[in-house]
């Protein structure tokens, strides 16, 4: 794990995020009625993250430590606690309004609240419509998927400002910019901070990219992609591309799906009024301009190139920022030396190792280390740099007859495919995942461990402006060579 990470884990462990008082007090009074109502107490409970928050963790190391199964929902968790620990819930929670006093922090902080509930309701809605066994677990596996960017609003403000500047006025990817300001992604705070707080399964599998093949993962991906992108613009390619992939997900026509979303942001709204800030759904009223309908479907990428990637004739979500993501050559150069000098390492390690190394090490966006199944394709396996795109993080690769990637696959094997080889190589790539990646230059570097294929890793950099370079390939290649050796080596 990244040290810097290991740092910020153990400086926000013991934090309790805040609640709002007018839901604290809230619930306080329905305990003190002589017919408590717990429907009524979960429905205020759920629009509070820092109510909610310690109602599931409390409740959780309470089963766990009975040995039953943990709870994964708000009104599941009500409903199984004691009448006092009902009671006792919202005391001594910090407010929102006790613990700040900053209205830019107080803005941000109810900003994502609103956003996360927004996110949430659509989720369940969906699951609703697609006869999910437990709709109520997609609602908290999203709305919790905000955690560590609401802990970090509390705990590390300036901070997060700086990343907002980096965003709004430079352009920079979020999670590029997280990298630089704290040296990890949010994403993988929030995910430390679920294993070591034990929450709910659905919603620590949601925090891994390459989950996103499971559909009730893809739910809570999608629903976290639109809650951001419409506040934006209801109407924008990137809202109209998420709302595609939601219909797809759930099996409906865009024109029904759409109308639902629609609906959907509506109710929110009005359930969340008693946050002052205006709601996602009140941009529905925007006019909406023509849109050409050419943006809106996947395009044929058989003849891309270099410089039309991300342009506007294409489907593809790349980014025009002028920012790369900084290589930290001494994490490369600690991963080397230990995969030179221990013989022992555990292949989860090893694989962790080598993806940081690529990823921060190197500074390249996307990585991926996929395995070969029985479908005679390869999947991904770990996935990191590529949190918002639930398209790319269902990666997998059909190893066609005469392909590149059966000859990639047939002996250990690392390749640049670039502008001096893409005419030869990219009409022996799947069209499939040509529109996957959506990229036309990447690195591979095919595993095999017994003289029998293992693993596939691949890598990229996703932006108009930050190419693959040449230095990059040679550290690729070392790494990626090294980890196969490692492999190898006869365990003691």
């Amino acid at each position: 794990m990244n040290e810097t990470l290991i740092k910020w884990i153990h400086s926000v462990q013991d934090i309790e995020l805040p609640g709002i008082n007018q839901n604290i007090e809230r619930v306080k009074s329905l305990t003190l009625r002589p017919e408590i109502d717990m429907e009524e107490i979960s429905k205020v409970t759920e629009l509070d993250f820092g109510l909610s928050l310690r109602l599931i963790r409390r409740i959780n190391r309470i089963q766990s430590h009975g040995g039953r199964s943990r709870i994964n929902s708000i009104k599941q968790g009500i409903m199984m606690f004691g009448m006092d620990q009902v009671r006792d819930l919202p005391n001594k929670l910090p407010t929102l309004e006790s613990i700040n006093d900053n209205p830019t922090v107080t803005y941000h902080y109810l900003k994502l609240l609103k956003q996360s509930y927004h996110a949430a309701y659509q989720a369940r809605q969906w699951a609703t419509m697609s006869r999910d066994e437990d709709p109520s677990e997609v609602f908290l596996a999203t709305f919790f998927r905000t955690l560590g960017h609401m802990l970090l609003w509390v705990h590390s403000p300036d901070k997060m400002l700086q990343i907002e500047e980096m965003v709004s006025d430079r352009g920079i990817d979020p999670v590029e910019a997280q990298h630089v300001i704290f040296g990890f992604a949010i994403n993988e705070l929030t995910r430390e901070l679920a294993k070591l707080w034990n929450l709910p399964s659905l919603f620590r599998e949601s925090l891994y990219p390459e989950n996103a093949t499971h559909r009730r993962v893809l739910l809570v991906v999608l629903a976290v992609q639109l809650s951001r992108s419409c506040d934006h613009d209801w109407y924008s390619r990137a809202t109209r591309m998420i709302e595609d992939d939601i219909a797809g997900a759930i099996h409906q026509d865009r024109n029904s799906t759409v109308r639902q979303i629609h609906i959907n942001a509506v109710h929110a709204a009005h359930i969340t009024s008693f946050i002052r800030l205006p709601h996602p759904a009140s941009r529905l009223l925007y006019p909406a301009y023509e849109i050409d309908p050419t943006l809106t479907h996947s395009t044929d990428l058989s003849s891309i190139n270099h410089a039309a990637v991300g342009s506007e004739a294409s489907s593809c979500r790349l980014q025009d920022v002028h920012f790369c993501l900084a290589p930290q050559l001494p994490i490369v150069a600690r991963t080397l030396k230990r995969m030179l000098a221990h013989h022992d390492i555990a292949e989860k390690d090893l694989i962790q190792n080598t993806m940081l190394a690529l990823h921060d090490g190197i500074g390249l966006n996307r990585v991926v280390y996929a395995v070969p199944t029985n479908r005679n394709q390869l999947k991904g396996r770990s996935v990191i740099g590529s949190d918002n795109n639930p398209i790319f993080n269902q990666f997998s690769i059909d190893i066609l007859p005469g392909s590149l990637f059966e000859k990639i696959m047939s002996k250990p094997t690392t390749l640049w495919l670039d502008d001096h080889n893409r005419e030869k190589f990219w009409p022996h790539i799947p069209e499939d995942f040509q529109r996957k990646i959506c990229n036309s230059s990447f690195f591979i570097s095919s595993i095999h461990q017994n003289d029998k294929p293992y693993a596939l890793i691949y890598a990229d950099r996703h932006t108009v402006q930050c190419r693959l370079d040449e230095r990059s390939y040679k550290l690729f290649k070392r790494i990626t060579t090294e980890m196969m050796k490692c492999l190898n080596r006869p365990r003691d």
